[in-house]
């Protein structure tokens, strides 16, 4: 069940207003409570492995941010105060009565400083708990474009693209150990023919065109560096060129790759400031750009996020999602997660864009009769080697056929 929250700039202060709830509508004015200085320093965090391009903020700047409970506290009791307030805790009163989830949908088009604001950091109060982590709560960022909301009737298998960009001359991450956490995650439903999970054999804009128009893909998931320039006003992922070294590609560039392809639904970017854009344009950080392209979900990370992190709500992320959770629980899932391994902040870093009216992206039609085909896909030159897995022991067993596509299998 859906609870739209809408805010609109107003003179000295701001307008907010839900126009869709379980109980009804409520409106109301609050002041942003925080400082600018406050607001800079909640964002970057110091340490190594982080897969963002810039220098991270000193100790010392650190130290003097706000801790997550203080500056959730103090942005709820200021956006929920009255009866927006009343009309939430009504709403979640309401869907816990019927058992069901209530989604709060931030409707931020018109005031983009306010979408640089961590919301996952929500505090309430009264549950002594931080809002995204409640069980029965989920939080995203709905952008308003003239797009219709849509799922997609699948029939199995469900076919994820990754892309492992790790250029020569970046800062090195640990993008194949996610690469093999990722692949052992959805190891079951790989052996169960379910899911199918191909990487591109090299992370160049060229190999993403080739292999999104020879097949189609539901997910595209990036691992590597994002990147956002502030004074170019532009933002991207830093991509491989030809020989191996870093290409920075603009959300422009790789919007216009992305889009047009009925089936694809969600990106999941495991990148640093994916999710960042300018305090005076809703559509210029990477994630917007693709949602206002036509993509119905995107994941990405408002902060610079470590290896660690990125593993884990990936990991997470997906073992929800084949669980058959709606994309926002299977990234409370995710934020769970690293919550429970004793990071106090980065679980906030993820931010969900969705156009689905109720997070389910993907409506099964129907389970392929395909056998329990291990689809663990390197792509190259555009031949596929995937196989069967005995279930026993998890070996590739059989002998290369050719299939009806003219493409060899090992099976």
């Amino acid at each position: 069940m859906n609870f739209d929250l809408l805010i609109l700039p107003h003179p000295d202060t701001y307008h907010v207003r839900v126009v869709n709830s379980p109980v009804g509508q409520a409106q109301g004015h609050f002041i942003l409570p925080f400082t600018q200085a406050e607001l800079d320093l909640m964002a970057w965090r110091p340490g190594v492995g982080y897969r963002h391009l810039r220098p991270a903020a000193t100790t010392e700047e650190v130290k003097k941010s706000l801790d997550p409970q203080e500056f959730g506290t103090r942005l709820f009791d200021t956006v929920f105060a009255s009866k927006i307030g009343e009309c939430l805790r009504r709403s979640i009163d309401e869907t816990r009565r019927q058992n069901e989830h209530l989604r709060v949908r931030l409707r931020l088009n018109d005031v983009p400083e306010l979408a640089l604001l961590p919301w996952e950091y929500l505090y309430d109060p009264d549950r002594d708990q931080f809002f995204v982590l409640l069980d029965q709560v989920s939080l995203m960022r709905y952008m308003e474009i003239s797009e219709p909301e849509a799922s997609l009737q699948v029939e199995l298998p469900l076919r994820i693209l990754v892309m492992v960009s790790k250029p020569r001359d970046a800062n090195p991450l640990a993008v194949e150990q996610e690469w093999e956490q990722l692949q052992q995650a959805l190891q079951t439903l790989v052996g169960q023919g379910k899911v199918v999970l191909e990487k591109l054999k090299s992370a160049t804009s060229s190999e993403l065109q080739r292999q999104l128009r020879r097949n189609a893909y539901h997910i595209f998931h990036f691992i590597g560096h994002g990147w956002f320039d502030e004074k170019e006003e532009t933002s991207g992922l830093l991509l491989e060129n030809e020989h191996g070294n870093g290409l920075p590609s603009t959300a422009e560039q790789l919007g216009v790759l992305l889009q047009g392809h009925k089936t694809l639904r969600l990106i999941f970017l495991n990148s640093c400031e994916g999710a960042r854009s300018l305090s005076k344009a809703a559509f210029s950080g990477t994630a917007q750009h693709f949602v206002q392209k036509g993509l119905s979900a995107v994941v990405a990370m408002q902060f610079p996020v470590t290896d660690r992190v990125a593993i884990h709500i990936g990991q997470e992320f997906y073992r929800a999602l084949s669980d058959g959770y709606p994309v926002d629980k299977a990234l409370t899932e995710g934020r769970k997660a690293v919550y429970v391994s004793k990071n106090n902040k980065e679980w906030v870093i993820p931010v969900l864009f969705m156009r689905s009216k109720d997070g389910q992206l993907f409506q099964i039609a129907q389970v392929s009769s395909m056998s329990q085909s291990a689809a663990y896909v390197d792509i190259k030159d555009g031949i596929y080697i995937s196989g069967d897995v005995d279930t026993h022991d998890g070996d590739f067993v059989g002998h290369d056929k050719v299939t009806q596509t003219g493409r060899y299998n090992r099976v």
